[in-house]
């Protein structure tokens, strides 16, 4: 009779803390502008800096993956997971090259298109500002980043024929992150709830460490599902 007694005061337990779970988990994505900024440390990339901002034009990239939240209080929640990211660029250069003969120059245009992609795992904090049906909240942490690959694309002059690169060798393989957020959630269930958020984030350490710095940064609108465990 204990036994029972025993096991139905647990299933009691586990019911009432099921009621009240501390932990949910989301699956979002965030379509985003992917930005390269450039910084020199003297004057003497000052002329590589300006030929490099000239040259390159920002494109869509994207961050998508799984989070796990941990509800430390009413308002309060730790957030961390596991994500993968695409930073993609386009360079345009005009290049002249010497025809079969070598005797002649012909202007042709190369399109560089360049993606690195990256597993990245953030921690931050995340701090309710209304506490409702629909709530708004704003988050703050570091995200790690480790590089997978760099993939380079190249068009000339319009053409079909494309080369795909991969150069990983000048490039840091791990990298970190500060990203804020502000957005909103609306609970469609007692368990679900969809979120929409402004983000943004931007690497610390240089993409390539020389006398030219180069960072990446993005800047988008994630959408996601939350779902509180039972």
């Amino acid at each position: 009779m204990r036994v029972k007694l025993t096991i139905y005061c647990c299933l009691i337990g586990l019911a009432v803390n099921a009621q009240n779970s501390k932990v949910s988990l989301s699956t979002f994505f965030t379509p985003s502008y992917a930005y390269r900024y450039t910084n020199t440390v003297d004057n003497s990339g000052e002329k590589q800096k300006t030929y490099r901002d000239s040259i390159d034009k920002h494109m869509f990239g994207f961050q998508a993956g799984q989070l796990v939240h941990f509800q430390v209080n009413k308002y309060l929640s730790i957030n961390s997971g596991i994500c993968f990211s695409d930073m993609g660029h386009l360079q345009r250069h005009r290049y002249l090259i010497k025809s079969a003969l070598g005797d002649t120059l012909a202007n042709k245009k190369l399109d560089l298109f360049y993606h690195r992609t990256y597993l990245d795992i953030p921690l931050t904090f995340e701090i309710k500002l209304r506490q409702d049906r629909l709530s708004y909240f704003t988050t703050t942490g570091i995200e790690a980043n480790f590089l997978l690959n760099k993939y380079e694309l190249a068009l000339l002059d319009d053409e079909p024929q494309a080369i795909k690169v991969v150069n990983n060798a000048a490039i840091n393989k791990i990298n970190l992150s500060v990203r804020i957020g502000f957005g909103a959630s609306y609970l469609l269930t007692p368990t679900t709830s969809f979120y929409m958020a402004a983000t943004a984030k931007t690497q610390l350490k240089p993409i390539i460490t020389d006398e030219l710095k180069e960072y990446n940064y993005l800047a988008g609108i994630t959408l996601g599902i939350r779902y509180r465990l039972k």
